[in-house]
This record gives C-alpha cells, structure tokens and sequence, in this order.
C-alpha cells in the first residue's frame, strides 16, 4: 500500500496537529465536529451541514436523535458518538457540582 493518504487523512492529521499544538484550542466548530466524526461519515461535508444548521457545536450536541439523523450524511455511528460526547460533558458537569461547596441559610 505505501505511504499514500488520502486527502481526508491529511485533513485528520492537519487538525490533530494543530490540535495538539495548541492544547485543544485552536479549532472552528466545524474542525471540531470534522475531527470529532471522521471515522463515522464524510465528516467534512457532515459537520458543515451540521454547525449550517445548529449554528454551533454546543447545539450540534445538544440535539435530538430525529434532528441528528436528519442531515444528509449523518450514520448511527456518528449519532452515538454525539451522544457519547453529550453525555461526557453531562457527567463532568455533575462532578463538578457535587464539589461545590453547600451553604446552609437559616
């Protein structure tokens, strides 16, 4: 096979890097979504439609499974993994809130 990429891999690694290089802050929402779907559809094409529609990845992730499933492109897989990813930051901010300190008003 060699050493031949595909221009969806470079994209890939083009993201990662700047990814990594700037410590997780360097993407649009859209490079988000892309980076965050590659391996579940033609993510380039699917996360545009999708921060087209919702505006932001914060409402990308917020969405229901019929307004996911209606973008042209959009899997079972890539719905999971939203909702996986959905359901982290819903975990996370529980934590966070179990760690607030509780004041009692009498």
């Amino acid at each position: 096979m060699g050493n031949f990429m595909n221009n969806s891999e470079k994209r890939k690694i083009e993201l990662e890097t700047r990814v990594l290089s700037s410590k997780g802050k360097s993407l649009f929402d859209r490079e988000l979504m892309e980076l965050i779907l590659y391996r579940n559809v033609e993510s380039g094409t699917v996360s545009e439609r999708l921060i087209d529609l919702f505006k932001s990845v914060g409402k990308v992730i917020s969405a229901d499974l019929h307004e996911l499933k209606s973008i042209t492109g959009m899997n079972d897989s890539a719905v999971a993994t939203i909702f996986c990813i959905r359901e982290v930051i819903e975990k996370m901010l529980r934590e966070d809130l179990k760690e607030l300190p509780v004041k009692v008003i009498y």
